[in-house]
Parts: C-alpha cells; sequence; structure tokens
C-alpha cells in the first residue's frame, strides 16, 4: 500500500525553520514571566527544544543522496565487470568452438551496453550455466571453472548492488516522509509560542512584538499555501545522463542535484510558478520558465545541456 506523501505545512527551508526556533525559544526564555499569563509554561519551551534537537538529529536529504550516489557507483563498476567476464568467456568458447558454432551463439549475449540492471544480472546468471558445459579441460583456451566463478561471484555482487540501491532510495523516501512529519511538528510548537508572544506583547511593545512573527508579511501568515515537487532527468549531449547537475528556482534558495541516472528531486516548493535552470561544469545552462507548482503534485521536467563550445 503506497502512503501518502507528506509535505512542509511552512513556507521556508528546514535551516530557516531550525533559526526560527532558536529565535523563538530565545526570546520565549526571556519573556517567560509575562508569556506564563497567557498559558506558555517552560515544559512548552523545553518540548518545542526536544522536537528542534530530534529533527537536527535526523538525517538530511543531501546524506541520503550520498548513500544512493556511493551504491549507485558501485553498481555501475560492478556492471562493468561483469560486462568483461561475460564478454571474455564468450571469446573463449568462439575460440575453442568457431565463432559461428552453436556453442558460441548459447553464449553470445549481444550487445551488453544496452541492457538495463536486471537484464545483465540475468544474463551473467544464465552465461555461467551455460559456460560451465564448456569448460576447456585441456585449457588450450583458457575456458576454466575459476572464470565461471569468477563471473558468478560479481553477478551475485552485482545483484546484491541492485538490491542495496533499492534499500538506499526507499530508506530516502521513508526517511524525507519522517523528517517532514517531524518539522511539522516543529513548526507546530514554534507557531504557538509565536502566537503567545504576539498575544502578550501586542499595543505593549513593539520591538518584542516582532520577535514572535514568524513570516514577514503583512498579514502575518505564509504567502503560500501548499507544497509540490518538481522531479525529472538530466542530460548532456548524446544523452549522457549527467551526475551532479544543479537544478534550482531562479532568484530562490532552493536547490538539489542530480544522481548517477541524472534522476534529481526538487521537494518542498511553495506553490506559485516559477522558473528553473538546470547547470553543469561544461555546459550551457538550461532554463525552463513558466512551471507552474500545485499543491501536493509532482511536475516532470526533463532538462537537455548542451556543451559549452571551446
Amino acid at each position: 500500500m503506497k502512503f501518502k506523501e507528506v509535505f512542509k505545512s511552512f513556507n521556508f527551508t528546514f535551516g530557516t525553520l531550525i533559526q526560527k526556533t532558536d529565535d523563538l525559544i530565545s526570546s520565549a526564555v526571556r519573556d517567560l514571566v509575562e508569556l506564563l499569563k497567557y498559558g506558555l509554561t517552560q515544559e512548552t519551551i523545553n518540548s518545542t527544544q526536544a522536537t528542534r534537537d530530534e529533527f537536527v538529529e535526523m538525517p538530511t536529504d543531501a546524506e541520503l543522496v550520498g548513500d544512493k550516489i556511493a551504491v549507485t557507483e558501485a553498481k555501475t563498476t560492478k556492471a562493468e565487470e561483469v560486462r568483461e567476464a561475460i564478454k571474455d568467456i564468450e571469446n573463449r568458447v568462439g575460440l575453442k568452438y568457431g565463432k559461428k558454432s552453436s556453442q558460441r551463439r548459447k553464449v553470445n549475449a549481444g550487445d551488453l551496453s544496452h541492457l538495463n540492471d536486471a537484464e545483465l544480472c540475468r544474463t551473467g546468471y544464465s552465461t555461467v550455466r551455460i559456460a560451465t558445459a564448456f569448460i576447456d579441460e585441456q585449457g588450450t583456451m583458457g575456458l576454466t571453472q575459476e572464470l565461471i566463478e569468477k563471473l558468478k561471484a560479481a553477478t551475485q555482487e552485482f545483484d546484491d548492488l541492485i538490491d542495496q540501491q533499492q534499500d538506499a532510495i526507499k530508506e530516502r523516501d521513508i526517511s524525507t516522509q519522517e523528517r517532514r512529519m517531524k518539522a511539522n511538528e516543529l513548526y507546530e510548537k514554534i507557531i504557538l509560542i509565536s502566537d503567545t508572544g504576539k498575544a502578550a506583547f501586542f499595543g505593549k511593545d513593539e520591538a518584542r512584538y516582532n520577535d514572535y512573527v514568524i513570516y514577514n508579511t503583512p498579514s502575518g501568515t505564509p504567502i503560500a499555501e501548499g507544497f509540490g515537487m518538481l522531479t525529472g532527468i538530466i542530460k548532456g549531449e548524446n544523452d549522457i545522463l549527467l551526475e551532479g547537475a544543479i537544478i534550482k528556482i531562479h532568484d530562490g534558495e532552493l536547490e538539489t542535484t542530480s544522481v548517477a541516472n541524472g534522476e534529481y528531486i526538487l521537494d518542498n516548493i511553495p506553490v506559485g510558478t516559477y522558473t528553473f535552470i538546470a547547470s553543469a561544469e561544461g555546459y550551457q545552462n538550461s532554463v525552463v520558465s513558466n512551471i507552474e507548482i500545485k499543491n501536493g503534485e509532482t511536475k516532470e521536467v526533463d532538462f537537455g545541456l548542451l556543451g559549452i563550445e571551446e
């Protein structure tokens, strides 16, 4: 069962949330005598501080993306090892029985570079099974049990890395949801401090009243209500998938980077219409405009970057 995605209930970044929390707690400690008259207690402050500390200890998206990138890089390296081992066995069978022999056709995997992970994994296992019947007992072509076991081990490691990559993706999704839920919990608590402080100092002390204002707008409320996401693929010339490309909002602080398969996810975007910019070293920036972000929705936008002419 797919869980409903959780979105932030506030209109600023997680870093800003922590800073606003620290500022409000500091003000509340200073003004506790006055705030007690409006029902805010030391226990409320302590609870807010505890939630703030729990939120800070949660892994950031950058850490989780880093874990995913590390596993993806290891998987990519192992995939190349599997391809080389399959091709080596295929060539040796061809040398022993002939390039047009039925034996070579059995182990001929075609263009391995076009296989996806699951197909390459299946081909590795099938090559091990088929090649076992063609072991070169005389050793003239070098197709040995050792080579077959090497392919078998590499394929198993590749298979495990595929699972680890999927686990990293799931862990990021789960942690992202948990982090947003904790952030929303913290936001509810600082709103209580904010509302109490404004009530205590309204019309009495403008400076202290302003210390409890969270949103710097005439109404003191968020500019936007709701958040959405932008996701897609970043490609360079010749459809090369770009890792480490930066995607950001024009004139905004929200940004993210693409992972090894060119995928990016930019979340927690307040509803509205934006211009997004994708950039990468050695490439010209790509700009898309008039992208509308709606509450609770995910917009898919792919970027194609052209190389910089020397």
